[in-house]
């Protein structure tokens, strides 16, 4: 059976693993949220200037927003 030390080193690598799986989660989620809101704000910015109809406004939206 392992020992004391051998526990503490199992556990310390699975909470390691586990904090890089999360960072590179957080990475890749955060860049996506932040081009589409970049995105949509273009959108509504160009929306209020009237550069583009309602109706275009909605359908771009749509686009960004479909999975």
């Amino acid at each position: 059976m392992m020992g004391g030390t051998g526990m503490f080193m199992m556990l310390l690598w699975i909470v390691v693993l586990g904090l890089l799986i999360y960072g590179v989660y957080r990475l890749f989620s955060r860049r996506t949220d932040k081009q589409e809101g970049d995105a949509m704000l273009v959108l509504e910015e160009k929306f209020a200037r009237g550069e583009i109809s309602e109706e275009e406004l909605r359908r771009r939206k749509a686009v960004l927003t479909e999975d």
